[in-house]
């Protein structure tokens, strides 16, 4: 029985490594400081991102341009390629900010522009996406966002994830998430500017609401689960990611995507235009 000691000397190693890299992952996505965010990009850097973090694999990832800006003089052009590195995992372009606490009601806002040479393909890049902090401790790992804003094809469309169990996710067992829905779609406009906000009171119970406007008008409304039953809330992401290129002998009509962001907000406060429309063209999802 000799072998029983290394054994379970090995084992708890494994243990402890598991426990500290479950609770490092844990610190890292707590959100310290200020609940208030803005970034218009006129500083002519990403230094308001050291709030949260910056996933971009190349110089060409993230370029501060100072002409055709929605607001100022600066915005944030983002760009991926299907042959670049992978960033956390995958191919990814993306800002990020730190973790919210589930059950905290948050405002979100920003711009997005999409070039006329924005080319349709039939896997889904994620343009924005509230991530899900994976209660790694327990095994939790791969879930779908609770939100993102998604194009696929020609078409732009808002879908929602949520799931009460404890334990939601394994690795390759992933099951489906308890719920899901579509919030709201639309064809894709090119060449223009579109100002978004979201209101979220984040909950895996009957007391979360998702609100939205485009542009201004009110477009969609889910009351009822928005989230994961976690220890913390999802942390809010901007960019570009495409997790079908990241899978083995992908390849993709087009040479790279590229989008335009300005104006990102994130506040305890509200966070809509004095021109807004509180209910014109809503669509109610309350499950």
């Amino acid at each position: 029985m000799r072998w029983l000691a290394p054994v379970a000397a090995g084992a708890a190693v494994l243990i402890a490594g598991h426990v500290a890299y479950s609770f490092a992952y844990y610190i890292s996505n707590l959100e310290f400081g200020s609940k208030e965010f803005a970034d218009g990009f006129e500083g002519g850097d990403l230094s308001a991102w050291q709030a949260g973090e910056t996933e971009f694999c190349c110089d060409h990832s993230a370029t501060v341009i100072s002409n055709g800006a929605r607001e100022g003089k600066r915005a944030l052009k983002v760009s991926l390629a299907p042959e670049d590195p992978r960033v956390a995992g995958s191919k990814r372009a993306e800002v990020r900010l730190k973790a919210v606490g589930l059950g905290e009601e948050r405002w979100y806002a920003f711009s997005l522009f999409v070039p006329e040479g924005w080319h349709p393909i039939p896997e889904a890049a994620t343009v924005a996406q509230w991530h899900a902090v994976d209660d790694k401790l327990l095994g939790e790992a791969g879930r779908a966002p609770p939100l993102r804003l998604v194009i696929k094809d020609d078409q732009l469309s808002i879908a929602s994830h949520w799931d009460s169990r404890r334990i939601s996710g394994f690795p390759f067992l992933r099951a489906a998430p308890e719920g899901g829905a579509i919030l709201w779609s639309a064809p894709l406009k090119r060449g223009v500017w579109t100002d978004w906000v979201f209101r979220i009171h984040w909950s895996y119970g009957d007391d979360g609401v998702v609100e939205i406007w485009k542009d201004g008008a009110s477009i969609a409304r889910q009351g009822g689960p928005n989230a994961y039953n976690d220890w913390l809330g999802p942390f809010f992401k901007l960019g570009i990611y495409v997790p079908h290129w990241n899978k083995p002998g992908a390849i993709s009509p087009i040479e790279r995507h590229e989008i335009i962001i300005d104006r990102v907000r994130q506040s305890t406060q509200p966070l809509l235009p004095d021109n807004h429309d509180m209910s014109a063209n809503v669509r109610s999802v309350d499950d």
